[in-house]
């Protein structure tokens, strides 16, 4: 069953990006009470999300340290000004002054009510660290903003005039205030003493009211004889077995197995565009400038170079799921925020092998999906071979192999990592030297690092099962919404049942093939 995240409530931040400030302070309560002692934040640990006003689609970075210090909660982290257009803004709002709080999302674990209201909060998890122009704390401020010149900008709290000493109206006013929480106080006792005896008058069978402790006691013993003879009180069996007796329920383990998700890394290498239209045009130019020698007086020729036009589109993934309502609230772990993480790993997996083998039709187009012809190294047989590697190396322009990176799946390395020389030594080995496969690296090959991407094809004939290139050049991703969960509680309320929405929108395509090489076994 979920947790509600609660927002709670400190900053600073430079020209390239560096932020740091007080995301909680100790010893004072927020606006509406609550107190965070500083063992609440024992379980805290970096990196976390950096967010703009809670908001889980708009990401703006990450912090990178968390440190309960004596003035609260110290973090630090970066704003993702190079990439992220939203961490631009957030950027120029804090150094103009406008946006200078910081505000904290978590699911509270252990609280206990504070006279006067609030509550005293002794044990969280923290999810989220954001940047909010007003926070739930008064005190939670950006402390300064570093600009390029590393020169401070201070972000004091302000002293209101003519509060620094209380006046006699004030402290009588206190006085009055002191004394109506005492009567609230009073009043609550004797609301906790009418809610008792309301409560035994409520008993099923008992009518009347009580007049002296032995009626209480002769009520007791009589709803007693009333519950073990069956009379007055429904019975209900947990379920029924098909002979007609009944079954003990199961019992629950705190914990759910799941299987095994694989994730292509294509995101992590290639290149990532965050875009707010549902299409992005970018040109490009499809045949260079050409120019000739020429004597002193000789005619010169026209160059011709050609440029074309390239659209990247958002596509949509989504689904949705629906819970049993008792099922999230009787399980013994937190089966909501499992299920968001099932979510997320699906996404992850659906757009990795889009990004690979997607073709394009209402799904990212992969970077396998019919590459051009000078993009592919043919093998000398239909197993890949030493040479074949080396080949494949060798035909990438220099200046898209000093960044290349090759991939395959793990069943294509285990068979690379195999090769052997003519005296039975495995190739690749650390320490084999420059002549090696691997010179003195076992994730390297040819000096250049190997990534695993679970979703390209095994090694086989007639197969593309190895590739080699620069992937922040020739892949783009654009990213137009991220994973988004809406629980639904209503329309599947009349059985029972939860529904979660979930969608994602994001679009991939090879944009300079050029930069990419690929090794195809023969048939």
């Amino acid at each position: 069953m979920f947790d509600f995240v609660e927002i709670k409530a400190n900053l600073t931040v430079s020209d390239a990006g560096e932020i740091t400030g007080i995301a909680w302070p100790f010893g004072t309560a927020d606006r509406v009470g609550d107190v965070i002692e500083p063992k609440a934040f024992a379980g805290a640990r970096a990196p976390l999300a950096m967010l703009w006003s809670h908001d889980q689609s708009n990401v703006l970075g990450v912090w990178n340290e968390i440190s309960a210090s004596g003035a609260g909660l110290a973090v630090k982290g970066q704003l993702l000004v190079d990439s992220v257009e939203k961490a631009r803004e957030v950027r120029a709002l804090v150094k103009a002054g406008a946006v200078n709080g910081l505000s904290i999302g978590f699911q509270t674990k252990q609280a206990a009510p504070r006279k006067g209201g609030g509550r005293t909060i002794s044990k969280l998890d923290l999810v989220e660290v954001s940047i909010v122009a007003v926070p739930s704390h008064p005190d939670a401020r950006i402390t300064s903003a570093k600009s390029a010149n590393s020169k401070e900008i201070k972000v004091e709290n302000e002293v209101i005039e003519g509060m620094e000493t209380k006046s006699a109206e004030f402290i009588a006013l206190e006085e009055k205030f002191t004394s109506l929480e005492t009567k609230l106080e009073e009043f609550g006792v004797a609301t906790k003493r009418l809610d008792k005896i309301e409560a035994r008058l409520s008993r099923p069978g008992i009518s009347g009211r009580l007049e002296t402790k032995e009626d209480e006691t002769e009520i007791q013993r009589k709803a007693f004889v009333d519950y073990a003879r069956g009379g007055a009180f429904d019975t209900k069996a947990l379920s029924i077995a098909g002979n007609g007796g009944y079954l003990v329920p199961p019992v629950l383990l705190n914990e759910l197995q799941k299987n095994l998700i694989l994730f292509s890394p294509i995101r992590n290498i290639a290149r990532v565009t965050s875009i707010s239209v549902p299409t992005v045009t970018l040109p490009k130019r499809t045949a260079n400038l050409t120019g000739a020698w020429v004597a002193e007086t000789g005619t010169r020729t026209e160059s011709d170079p050609t440029y074309a036009q390239q659209s990247f589109t958002a596509y949509e993934y989504a689904t949705y799921i629906d819970v049993s309502l008792e099922l999230l609230e009787d399980s013994l772990f937190d089966l909501g925020q499992s299920l968001m993480q099932d979510i997320g790993q699906e996404f992850g997996r659906a757009e990795g092998a889009a990004f690979v083998a997607g073709n394009g039709t209402g799904k990212p187009t992969g970077f396998l999906n019919a590459p051009a012809s000078g993009q592919i190294v043919a093998a000398a047989g239909n197993a890949i071979a030493p040479d074949d590697i080396i080949h494949l190396f060798h035909a990438l322009p220099s200046f898209y192999a000093q960044q290349g990176v090759f991939m395959a799946n793990r069943y294509t390395i285990g068979l690379i990592r195999a090769f052997k020389s003519s005296t039975g030594e495995y190739l690749w080995a650390p320490g084999s030297g420059e002549n090696g496969l691997v010179p003195g690296n076992s994730s390297t090959l040819l000096g250049r690092p190997i990534i695993e991407v679970p979703d390209m094809p095994d090694s086989a004939p007639a197969t593309i099962a190895l590739a080699f290139g620069d992937m922040q050049q020739p892949y783009r991703i654009v990213d137009r919404i991220s994973v988004n969960v809406l629980r639904d509680d209503f329309t599947q309320r009349a059985t029972g049942q939860v529904r979660f929405h979930a969608r994602r929108r994001v679009g991939g395509a090879v944009g300079k093939a050029e930069a990419l090489c690929f090794l195809q076994t023969t048939a």
